[in-house]
């Protein structure tokens, strides 16, 4: 046995040293190509790395060698000389070959990054490149092997993209080899972090893409996120990431989902809120609720779009519930909130991204959560801020302080305590006695009102059951506020006003006896540019989230309207001469939701599409015309 064993062990060592003299010899060969002197020999390099048959063990080792070998003598290969061969180089993929020419590939193209800062920004670039797989039909994911074979028809486009499932099976492989050589290239070269982030964007692929592909490659935004190389890639891919979202998200042509009972997918009902064609039916009316039930009992295909930003928004929300675990949440809600105050508050047509702001406050409830409330009083407050903005700004604070159910109710009381006394303290700068109101001129105003009211429809029950907030709540100058000469009851949305009226009045923190119907001698002016016909009737940011899969991390945080929140129940509060009592929530992990679903789900056909427009939000009933009214109850 000791002799077998040393035998074995003399042949290891002699096949090392064939291993290395034929290396050496390959090296030498190859500087004699790259030096100039014989340029026949060049061409046969360049041919011998194009010509490969991947099919053959043989020639891949090949290739390896060489690629190995030119590793060694990166410091003298240039642009000018060698462009053909860098060129070769970085068209190659780490979606195919042996671990031995993917180890080689990736050690080559680090020390070209590091033998020359000139070809920083095309190592990036390669590596940046294959966060995607040549089956992605992208032209610019197709490696130099895969564009030769196409041309050569020796392979069809039906074939390449036919190794989806191959490919998407590999992914974890190639994106830790990727990253690995990306955090190489920084760590030798702190500047190339400064390269990455527009290499990126570029690459980007368009929002219309596969969903498979759009969430391959934010899921290489996110890990190189969580690497945390470079605080600036960091903030910068997050800030990517919620562009592309917002891009997405503003495609959806409504904000009435049915989910499907296929927990992957959701169906989208379109219309758009924009559309003045008089033969568009009306959100809510009874044209447009019979297509709606008409196309979900035909089975209409479901909305690709919504299925993809279902998708992206589930691998966001899982990356921040992980920067939760590493304690990050800070720096995170920094950089959200960057992108918020320069894309999310101001897009009218957002539906669902700006939920990544309101599922991070809920993991740090006293601290982000806190402070997001406090930034949506403040940029209200701030009269340099355009109107539009101070008008968004209200109508996220009340969407948020409503829906929150993880906020403090003394965050909650504070913020309505200063959205009060703003309202009673405000003086138009011109009054119309004939006219009455203008929104155009007040439109501010009404935006907190509306703000108020649409916040304490839902938290009222609370501040009241909790002793400790109600002297404050009954400190609240709500008396003021309804009787203000700019009349608010008469203009904000109905079903807004006659659910306040109705809570407020059963417990005595306001008097009124009249009627909550908007007067005809109030013009409610158009707001187009705040997101529908009338902006006080169509915005509530925070309404229910309708995406199935990533519903998940939304619902255990999120309050729905309920039977609970009716003023009879609030009646019998104030009548009871006990404490009252409010019942805790269960709260579910955003897994044991999925796992619930995954179990199954009765979609019920008509009567599932019914119970999801009873989720919607307060902004719906009055719309419908009143023989449908009934369908929509507060949700």
């Amino acid at each position: 046995m000791a002799m077998e064993e040393q035998a074995k062990a003399s042949a290891a060592a002699a096949a090392e040293v064939d291993d290395k003299q034929l290396q050496e010899i390959v090296r030498s060969w190859i500087l004699q190509a790259l030096s100039g002197e014989d340029i026949d020999r060049y061409r046969k390099l360049l041919s011998d790395l194009k010509n490969v048959d991947f099919d053959d063990s043989e020639s891949v080792s090949g290739l390896a060698a060489r690629i190995r070998a030119l590793s060694q003598c990166v410091s003298i290969i240039n642009e000018r000389d060698h462009e053909m061969l860098l060129s070769l180089v970085f068209s190659m993929s780490f979606w195919s070959g042996s671990n031995e020419l993917l180890d080689a590939i990736e050690n080559l193209v680090v020390n070209l990054a590091t033998s020359s800062g000139v070809l920083v920004p095309r190592c990036l670039d390669m590596l940046v490149r294959n966060f995607l797989p040549p089956s992605c039909g992208i032209k610019v994911h197709l490696d130099c092997y895969t564009q030769d074979r196409l041309a050569r028809k020796k392979m069809t486009f039906e074939s390449l993209k036919g190794l989806k499932p191959l490919h998407l099976s590999m992914k974890n492989d190639v994106m830790n080899r990727v990253h690995l050589a990306l955090q190489r290239i920084l760590e030798l070269v702190p500047i190339a972090a400064l390269r990455l982030h527009p290499i990126v964007q570029q690459r980007m692929p368009h929002r219309r893409v596969d969903k498979d592909w759009n969430s391959l490659f934010l899921e290489n935004m996110l890990l190189l996120d969580s690497k945390r190389v470079s605080p600036a890639i960091s903030s910068r891919m997050l800030l990517g990431i919620v562009d592309r979202l917002i891009e997405i998200d503003v495609e959806i042509a409504w904000e009435d989902i049915l989910k499907d009972e296929d927990s992957s997918k959701v169906l989208v009902f379109h219309m758009d809120v924009d559309e003045s064609d008089d033969k568009q039916a009306a959100p809510g009316s009874e044209a447009q609720l019979e297509h709606a039930l008409a196309a979900h009992s035909g089975k209409k295909p479901l909305d690709e779009i919504a299925d993809k930003m279902d998708h992206l928004m589930e691998l966001v929300f899982e990356h921040l519930h992980q920067c939760a675990k590493n304690e990050r949440l800070d720096e995170v809600y920094t950089t959200l909130m960057v992108s918020f105050k320069s894309t999310v508050l101001d897009t009218y047509k957002s539906k669902f991204t700006q939920f990544l702001i309101f599922y991070l406050c809920s993991l740090s409830p006293s601290s982000c959560g806190a402070n997001f409330a406090g930034f949506l009083c403040e940029t209200f407050v701030t009269r340099s801020i355009p109107s539009n903005t101070r008008m968004s700004a209200a109508a996220y604070l009340a969407s948020y302080l409503a829906r929150a159910n993880f906020l403090p109710l003394p965050v909650v009381l504070s913020s309505v305590s200063r959205l009060v006394n703003w309202c009673v303290s405000f003086t138009p700068t011109r009054f119309d006695v004939f006219k009455l109101t203008d929104t155009a001129l007040h439109g501010v105003f009404y935006a907190a009102c509306q703000a108020v009211m649409y916040i304490l429809c839902f938290r009222l029950r609370e501040l009241y059951a909790e002793s400790t907030q109600r002297p404050l709540l009954k400190g609240l100058r709500l008396q003021q506020l309804i009787e203000h000469k700019l009349c608010p009851l008469k203009v904000c949305l109905p079903s807004v006003v006659e659910e306040f009226v109705r809570q407020a009045t059963a417990i005595q923190l306001i008097s009124y006896s009249g009627t909550v119907e908007p007067s005809s001698g109030f013009e409610v002016l158009s707001f187009k540019s705040y997101g529908g016909d009338n902006r006080l009737e169509m915005f509530f940011p925070f309404d229910p989230y309708l995406l199935r899969r990533s519903d998940r991390f939304i619902e255990p945080i999120f309050t729905h309207w309920s039977a609970a929140h009716s003023a009879n129940e609030v009646e019998e509060q104030s009548s009871d001469e006990e404490e009252p009592v409010v019942e805790e929530e269960e709260v579910l992990d955003p897994d044991d939701l999925m796992e619930a679903e995954e179990e199954g789900y009765d979609d019920g056909g008509e009567e599932a599409f019914r119970n999801s427009l009873e989720c919607m939000s307060i902004t719906p009933p009055r719309m419908l015309p009143a023989n449908l009214a009934h369908m929509l109850p507060i949700s």
